[in-house]
């Protein structure tokens, strides 16, 4: 009943982690308004507002992971709480939310994505550039890969 109970918490911990993925695209695709009407637009956005948003994310993501430990004392499962939104938010789903909430969700060209984001894209359906589909891919990608580190994880016992 005691293991039951621990992974019913932990996936509860998982699923406020995902969540707040699909947070962080929402008030992502609220703040970047304010910011594009500005005359300096995307270069504003590149050099101040995004790397304190993805430094939000981490601290955000370390904080919980943290908590968890404490309370659990699981250093695999309190790595799996970290490592499940951070894959998703490398892969992409921050910013499939970023279009589903701007309602940019038909671009076709995503010229500005790394290499994590641009892997089904490039790999997969043989684009130069991220599409929507390339994007949507890639964070199915992304949730498959999580969930066998989940399982992997989840039995470690570390």
């Amino acid at each position: 009943m005691a293991k039951r109970n621990k992974y019913a918490r932990l996936n509860k911990i998982i699923w406020i982690t995902l969540i707040l993925v699909f947070l962080f695209g929402y008030i992502d695709s609220v703040q970047i308004k304010g910011v594009l009407d500005t005359d300096e637009g995307w270069s504003k956005y590149e050099e101040f507002t995004a790397p304190s948003f993805i430094k939000s994310w981490i601290l955000t993501l370390i904080v919980i992971a943290v908590i968890y430990f404490i309370f659990t004392n699981d250093l695999s499962e309190s790595l799996y709480v970290f490592i499940t939104p951070w894959i998703l938010l490398k892969a992409g789903a921050q910013d499939l939310a970023f279009l589903i909430f701007s309602g940019d969700i038909g671009m076709k060209c995503m010229a500005w994505f790394g290499p994590f984001q641009n892997l089904a894209s490039k790999y997969l359906l043989k684009e130069t550039c991220v599409s929507t589909l390339g994007l949507i891919l890639n964070v199915i990608g992304a949730l498959i890969i999580v969930y066998f580190i989940g399982r992997w994880l989840k039995k470690a016992k570390w």
